[in-house]
């Protein structure tokens, strides 16, 4: 039977409608593939990655050298500042996602290993006393030495983008080719053809849109913070840079803001991660709701906030809005069905009148936010060139604090306290000193705060400890072997864990009974105290020490510290003493008094300097008393003597 030409037409149009409707779900699918491909290929990260790594290392040795000449455009806080943006640029390269192709290809570990210990000797070398010339020079040769193969990794990724970006494109390519092939072998009558035809194209768009989507989606990432939807750090900094150029090109001014929210920690401690993260994302939506459109407000880092205010006429306008912003937080926050207060501080600059670059204006707003949290919290500090004059003089006290206990520098003064009762000596508090030199002494007031900021208060504060029970040890053991000694505890001593360990051990080492000693406690010291802190005041407690509150109506009081900790006694504040001579002062002193002798504690009254102060604090009732009219703090030197004259004066 032979087969007509029309039967060999219409199986021939269906073998190729067959065929081309196989063909086109199987590129359907191919293009659905190759579409989510290009989403995931889209991210750039690990180009852009080797990119900043070797901008910022080029930054750096240009830093350096222009350091070494010296240039007085780059000091040390500029030059650590390269430093630790170099620093921060390795994480993702080292261990994102989207670099794990890259780090397959190459040795990146190896590179990024040791491109970080450059990165740390240079670092110690910037933070010693003095900086080595030689070590300097060699590290800065070291560090010379990466650019080439940073360089050469940068290519690396160049050129696996651009492969992986060319291949895509040209199975694209091919697609699209075998598409209109089908098309044109089958005809343009072909009514189910074109159909399926139509839909692969619109099938074909989606993915093109989706892509795009995708695109715009991961670009957004790369500039914004992923809890608030704020600018992040690198778009921030690129903002600070554009909105200081144009300023400098209208001659106007921008005002710059480093907000953080006040002991976000506790809050994330107390209530949470989850609780702090919906803290973090109502404090942004405020202080967004409070600025203009064209200001920009940036999250940098944790509970860490950036402001750019442009077309700033004055410091009024920066003071203005440091202050809205601070107001934005007088309502409490909403969390899990509880009311939090948190409260946020601001340190302002104002370009060009406190500087002209980016790297100056973030050094100072961070001078000034440092003074607003110094000043209490909750408030607002403008840069100004005696803030910079106190920060400097800081931060040289800081290096050399860390040195003064082995140099001898630090000693003890011990002040004696009396019963009002018999005139007896009860004990002697420890008071620290600093003396840089024979004529130069650093007043406590100063050196303490210092000391807890950059954490050398715990070293000192074991000296202290270990130093004053071995000095009443042996004069008190000639003398009055049942006299008491009192040592200050700052809030970062008893905030760590092993806290009560370490002093238990002291204690022990000396053989010194602890129920002879008394630990003062600041209610500062108290405020949003955690689970730690509370746990070492009971053990210490617990052991037989003393707990006193120390200056109990200056700082955060609160009648729960009272009623919740384990106190033995209560200080009146020497603050509170000066001004005796004022009747309201009298009133509350004498509440205090009264109040703490209902709760069954001992009153001491701190800082008599005259006989009438002192005749006030005994009519007070207050059980002790200390202060310049009974005696000043003196060294262990003449503590024996004193102790002799006492045992030998008339009962």
């Amino acid at each position: 039977m032979r087969t007509s030409w029309r039967d060999l037409a219409i199986g021939f149009l269906v073998f190729s409608v067959f065929v081309t409707f196989t063909s086109i779900i199987f590129i359907n699918f191919e293009r659905l593939r190759l579409g989510n491909a290009a989403i995931l290929r889209s991210g750039a990260e690990s180009l852009w990655s080797t990119h900043e790594i070797e901008i910022e290392l080029l930054r750096l040795l240009k830093a350096m050298h222009r350091f070494q000449a010296p240039d007085p455009g780059v000091d040390l806080e500029a030059l650590r500042l390269r430093l630790d943006i170099l620093w921060s640029r390795l994480p993702p390269l080292l261990e994102g996602r989207d670099a794990a192709q890259l780090r397959e290809a190459s040795d990146v570990e190896t590179l990024g290993a040791r491109l970080s210990a450059a990165l740390q000797e240079i670092s110690d070398i910037l933070d010693a006393p003095s900086v080595d010339a030689a070590a300097y020079a060699r590290a800065m040769a070291g560090l010379e030495a990466f650019a080439t193969p940073i360089r050469e990794l940068s290519l690396v990724a160049l050129h696996q983008t651009s492969q992986g970006h060319a291949e895509l494109q040209r199975r694209l390519d091919d697609i699209y080719t075998a598409i209109l092939m089908a098309s044109c072998g089958l005809g343009l009558g072909t009514l189910g053809l074109i159909t399926l035809l139509v839909f692969q194209l619109g099938r074909s768009q989606k993915l093109l849109d989706l892509k795009e989507r995708a695109n715009a989606q991961i670009e957004h990432l790369a500039h914004h913070d992923v809890l608030t939807g704020l600018p992040n750090r690198r778009l921030f900094n690129d903002r600070l840079a554009q909105s200081l150029a144009a300023a400098a090109r209208r001659s106007s001014g921008v005002g710059l803001h480093f907000i953080d929210v006040d002991n976000f920690k506790a809050i994330n401690d107390t209530f949470g991660h989850m609780a702090g993260d919906q803290v973090l994302q109502e404090a942004a939506r405020r202080m967004a709701a409070t600025m203009r459109e064209v200001d920009t407000l940036a999250r940098i880092a944790g509970d860490e906030f950036a402001a750019i205010q442009i077309d700033v006429a004055t410091a009024d306008g920066v003071v203005e809005l440091s202050e809205r912003l601070i107001r934005a937080f007088e309502q409490p926050f909403d969390v899990a069905g509880n009311d939090l207060q948190a409260s946020i501080s601001i340190g302002s600059t104002l370009f060009p009148d406190d500087g002209r670059t980016t790297e100056r204006l973030l050094s100072n707003a961070d001078v000034a936010l440092h003074r607003a949290k110094q000043n209490g919290r909750r408030q607002g500090a403008l840069f100004d060139e005696v803030m910079m004059e106190k920060e400097a003089r800081r931060r040289r006290l800081g290096v050399r604090l860390e040195q003064a206990r082995e140099h001898g520098e630090l000693s003890i003064r011990y002040q004696p306290k009396f019963a009002t009762a018999d005139g007896r000596l009860m004990g002697f508090e420890a008071l620290i000193r600093w003396d840089r030199s024979p004529h130069v002494e650093v007043s406590p007031t100063e050196f303490i705060p210092i000391a807890e900021s950059n954490g050398s208060i715990v070293p000192i504060g074991d000296w202290v400890l270990w130093t004053a029970c071995r000095d009443l040890a042996g004069s008190a053991a000639r003398h009055r072997p049942d006299v008491t000694l009192a040592i200050n505890l700052s809030p970062v001593q008893i905030q760590k864990e092993d806290c009560f360990r370490r002093f238990l051990k002291i204690v022990e080492s000396l053989d010194f009974d602890p129920r002879r000693l008394e630990f003062e406690i600041t209610e500062t010291s108290l405020f949003n105290a955690d689970t730690s802190t509370l746990a070492n005041i009971r053990d210490l407690h617990d052991v037989g020490a003393r707990i006193c509150l120390d200056d109990f109506g200056t700082g955060y009081s609160s009648l729960s510290h009272l009623q919740a900790l384990p106190l033995n006694s209560m200080k009146l504040d020497r603050g509170f003493v000066a001004r005796l001579d004022d009747h309201r002062t009298q009133c509350i002193c004498e509440g205090i008094t009264a109040l703490g002798h209902r709760l069954g504690l001992e009153i001491v009254g701190e800082g008599a300097e005259t006989e009438w102060q002192y005749n006030e604090l005994v009519r007070m009732g207050c059980d002790q008393v200390q202060g310049y009219y009974l005696g000043r703090p003196m060294p262990i030197e003449e503590l024996d003597g004193f102790m002799a004259r006492l045992a030998r004066a008339p009962a």
